[in-house]
């Protein structure tokens, strides 16, 4: 059952990047583990993207994640996120 939440909670974090980044990504066109800013990434997030991912997932997860260091930590990838948002 575990496996199964885990997938739906990566599915649901990739549809908030795709609506909260604007840059008319396909949800399903993220992986879990590709970065999602840097140099590295192809989806090329900005820290003001990063700053309305981090609002988004306060508002649905009740999780504030502050600080640059805690904020690039959480936000390398979707699995990443995922494992910040079960680990509190």
């Amino acid at each position: 059952m575990m496996g199964a939440e885990d997938e739906k909670l990566k599915q649901r974090l990739k549809e908030i990047i795709a609506i909260e980044s604007d840059k008319g990504i396909d949800p399903g066109s993220i992986s879990d583990d590709e970065p999602l800013f840097g140099e590295a990434s192809v989806i090329e997030l900005d820290s003001l993207d990063i700053l309305q991912l981090s609002m988004a997932i306060y508002k649905e997860y009740n999780l504030k994640i502050t600080g640059s260091n805690d904020a690039r930590r959480a936000f390398t990838s979707v699995n990443s996120l995922a494992n910040e948002i079960k680990s509190r």
